[in-house]
């Protein structure tokens, strides 16, 4: 019980991820300000040689590219690699190196080892996100009268 990776979600399947890196490409600067969609669409969605693709891909107020990487619940070892390996690729394809950025869905209390990890080089920033939907009616009739 006391480890997430064991918990089910009561809610049907939600594309989270895809929904976050869609909202984080429309709007970057609600991430970080000063972050821009990079400029290159054709780098912007790309897709490295070993068939890997990476969530999002921006630019900061230095110019420097931002890979950022979406992740549902909590933060793990395997996918701060998972960015590095990003970073690495993009590098390697680009001649640029890029700072990285994992946003997550889980707790904001992380545990030692994915701290230690996120630290080592290349730095991995972790940020977490929150998700709020609220509904409020759009009409409301008056009261006595009946609906059509």
């Amino acid at each position: 019980m006391n480890d997430p990776r064991n918990w089910v979600g009561l809610l049907g399947k939600f594309g989270y991820e895809r929904a976050l890196s869609d909202y984080i490409a429309s709007y970057p600067h609600r991430l970080e300000d000063g972050l821009l969609p990079h400029p290159n669409r054709r780098i912007r969605e790309l897709v490295f040689k070993d068939k890997s693709r990476l969530d999002v891909l921006l630019i900061d107020r230095t110019g420097q590219p931002v890979i950022v990487e979406c992740k549902q619940h909590a933060p793990s070892i395997d996918s701060i690699r998972q960015l590095r390996h990003y970073m690495k690729r993009l590098e390697k394809e680009t001649l640029q190196e890029a700072r990285g950025i994992l946003v997550h869905g889980g707790s904001r209390k992380l545990s030692t080892d994915i701290i230690s990890e996120a630290k080592k080089s290349p730095l991995v920033e972790i940020v977490c996100y929150a998700l709020d939907v609220k509904f409020v009616p759009s009409l409301t009739r008056e009261p006595g009268e009946q609906s059509a």
